[in-house]
């Protein structure tokens, strides 16, 4: 199990049409247990500064997010923005967080999405390490957005 939230400048941004969600250039970054999500004030990637994971088969900044989009389904009423799942492989490193945001080249300036909390951290050795964005990378119901 894993816990998934976006947030809340993601959530602004979407509303002052800061995001062309399948044209921009996302990705998520790997953090340790060191880095301690703050969804209301964490703004930027470089918020989660040191936290962010080095290991084998890891590269800083992250991996690029491909097969960008929008699913929506009426009769459960929630819609996702959706990629097709990352995967590192020859991977050596251990992860508590997947964090993605919209990559402009500088971590000053881009701009967080979402975090996934993998509930403890998640290891590999020589191996692959593979995240299910099956459900999304953020998922919206109408309790989630409502006031």
């Amino acid at each position: 199990m894993t816990i998934s939230a976006p947030y809340a400048q993601f959530v602004i941004g979407l509303g002052n049409g800061g995001f062309a969600m399948t044209t921009d250039t996302f990705k998520v970054m790997l953090a340790s247990s060191t880095y301690t999500p703050l969804m209301a004030s964490h703004q930027y990637a470089s918020a989660v500064g040191t936290s962010e994971i080095t290991g084998t088969g890891y590269t800083a900044g992250g991996k690029e997010l491909t097969g960008l989009s929008w699913i929506y389904d009426p009769v459960n009423l929630w819609i996702a923005f959706k990629a097709a799942n990352p995967t590192w492989t020859g991977a050596t490193f251990t992860a508590r967080y997947a964090i993605v945001y919209k990559a402009t080249g500088d971590p000053a300036t881009s701009p967080l999405v979402s975090y996934v909390d993998f509930l403890t951290n998640q290891s590999v050795a020589s191996d692959t390490f593979t995240l299910d964005f099956s459900a999304g990378i953020v998922h919206l119901t109408p309790s989630s957005v409502s006031g």
